[in-house]
């Protein structure tokens, strides 16, 4: 006979992770950006690129835009607008290479967004699913 103890209150997480916002469906993503200033914002993408574009959408209306002017069939992205990491690699065999000249120098592509609610609009020029993370850092007066 074997007997088995069943806790029937659920798991019980004894730490506190990062708020999500909500999950993409077809490409979008609303979200409401709060503090004073301009958030930055780190883009990371992963998987099959044909030109991506992230859009970011203010009320309906594109109000900044993310555009490489690069195809890969296993890409791994990095576009940062951290001011302590401006940057734009691709992550090839766990090392870093620049990836600035390959941006559509007519878009802002470096995202500084203001508070409010937007809406996030990844295409990534493919059929294949391809991952968009998006990290926004929100700042605070105090």
């Amino acid at each position: 006979m074997i007997t088995l103890n069943v806790d029937t209150g659920g798991k019980i997480y004894p730490y506190t992770y990062g708020f999500i916002y909500s999950n993409a469906s077809m490409g979008l993503s609303n979200v409401e950006i709060g503090g004073h200033i301009k958030a930055n914002v780190v883009v990371e993408m992963i998987g099959s690129i044909d030109e991506p574009e992230l859009l970011v959408k203010r009320n309906g209306v594109v109000s900044d835009e993310l555009r490489l002017l690069m195809n890969r069939t296993d890409a791994h992205i990095v576009v940062s607008s951290l001011i302590q990491d401006l940057t734009m690699y691709e992550i090839i065999n766990d090392e870093k290479h620049d990836i600035y000249r390959f941006q559509d120098f007519d878009k802002e592509n470096l995202l500084w967004i203001e508070p409010g609610a937007i809406e996030f609009e990844f295409k990534p020029g493919v059929s294949e699913q391809t991952i968009c993370k998006i990290k926004i850092f929100e700042y605070y007066l105090g």
